[in-house]
């Protein structure tokens, strides 16, 4: 599954990590935050596994870094409260201050939609149910609905 990290562009050219970190330190850092974001247990957790923790020689190696300069950035980072390393794994301190708002504001948009009366031909992929509604999940496997039309004659969105 794809995801999407939010970097503010005026924030890294002005921000503390242009402060904190010489130019290396910012890339891993940076992808520090972009392993964090693929976490395989939970968002903004650098884990194989609950309970577990990568190696930093695994870390440098799927970084293609040096074990000094990782060592030397975690430090640092710890130093500076970006980070905390236990036997999880290492946790980025205020992880929601680096995602997009996107996650955040979905519930939101969904209401706004249903008290707009915006209908949507949806599917389920798992069981095949189909309806114009506004649900995300579908009601009879609870599965999520994906949207089911194309672009017809003008632009206008036509079900399948």
């Amino acid at each position: 599954m794809k995801h999407w990290r939010k970097s503010w562009s005026y924030d890294n050219i002005f921000g503390s990590s242009r402060f904190d970190f010489d130019a290396a330190q910012r890339g891993v850092w940076n992808d520090l935050l972009d392993l964090a974001d693929i976490s395989r247990v939970k968002r903004g957790l650098i884990s194989p596994a609950s309970g577990q923790a990568y190696t930093h020689e695994y870390i440098a190696g799927i970084l293609n870094i040096s074990i000094e300069l990782l060592e030397d950035t975690i430090n640092l980072c710890t130093k500076k409260k970006r980070i905390i390393e236990n036997g999880n794994g290492i946790e980025i301190i205020n992880w929601d201050k680096y995602q997009s708002d996107y996650d955040r504001q979905k519930p939101y948009r969904e209401r706004a939609k249903v008290a707009r009366g915006d209908l949507v031909y949806k599917k389920c992929t798992e069981c095949k149910y189909k309806a114009k509604t506004t649900e995300i999940d579908c009601p009879e496997c609870g599965k999520p609905l994906v949207k089911d039309y194309k672009a017809g004659a003008h632009g206008h969105m036509v079900k399948d």
